[in-house]
């Protein structure tokens, strides 16, 4: 299992948190939109369930395909086109899991993604292009994916340049499917956003080892009470 942990030296020192590794979606930073509400980003996925939760969307050349445990209505799960994420590039690209689990005062409200995939679609839903296998995360709290914040994933350095040439084109498509366990029944959602946007935030090496410090002491004190 990768675990998404960092210790309290690396805190003190302000190493990074470690990625997980031969992996092409990775884990790369807690991200807060400031000023940006839920409803002003680019939601893709959204599942609800208790215990595991899996779904996907999928783009077929005429309307979404929606499975599993995925969410519909609202613009609650729906696949995007490139050109609503620009200006963008695949070293750009961010899948955010925005994860709201209950039980935050108890400290019992961490939850595991076991698979994200991102696939490219053709406008005529033709599948172009997918990230390929996932390292499992565990996060040992959702509390900072309440709101407009969560987890941001990224493309490795290897997957972003096999994708870049599918984000010429702005006419395709973004799908996810997804699986995450330890679900209390909250929403989790993934939503795409570019860092090239403005307003959106480049969070710093020290803050991300601060920030995964926190998770990891919050993670510990949770196996403690259990």
């Amino acid at each position: 299992m990768n675990v998404l942990k960092t210790t309290a030296c690396a805190a003190v020192l302000a190493c990074s948190v470690a990625l997980p590794s031969q992996a092409a979606l990775v884990f790369d930073s807690v991200i807060d939109l400031q000023g940006t509400g839920i409803g002003a980003v680019e939601t893709i996925l959204t599942v609800q369930k208790n215990g595991t939760e899996q779904g996907s969307v999928s783009w077929n050349g005429t309307q979404d395909v929606i499975t599993g445990d995925a969410k519909t209505g609202n613009s609650q799960t729906q696949t995007v086109a490139l050109s609503s994420l620009t200006p963008i590039t695949a070293a750009d690209l961010r899948i955010v899991l925005n994860a709201a689990e209950p039980g935050v005062n108890s400290g019992n409200n961490g939850i595991t993604l076991t698979n994200l995939v991102l696939t490219i679609y053709s406008a005529n839903g033709t599948a172009l292009w997918n990230s390929g296998a996932f390292s499992q995360v565990d996060f040992p709290t959702t509390a900072q994916g309440t709101g407009n914040s969560g987890f941001a994933f990224k493309l490795d350095q290897q997957q972003a340049a096999a994708a870049q040439p599918f984000f010429a084109t702005g006419t395709n498509r973004i799908g996810l499917a997804a699986t995450l366990t330890g679900a209390q029944a909250g929403n989790e959602t993934f939503f795409g956003i570019s860092l090239g946007t403005p307003n959106v935030p480049v969070p710093a090496p020290a803050g991300l080892a601060l920030l995964g410090a926190g998770l990891l002491g919050l993670g510990m004190l949770r196996r403690k009470n259990a």
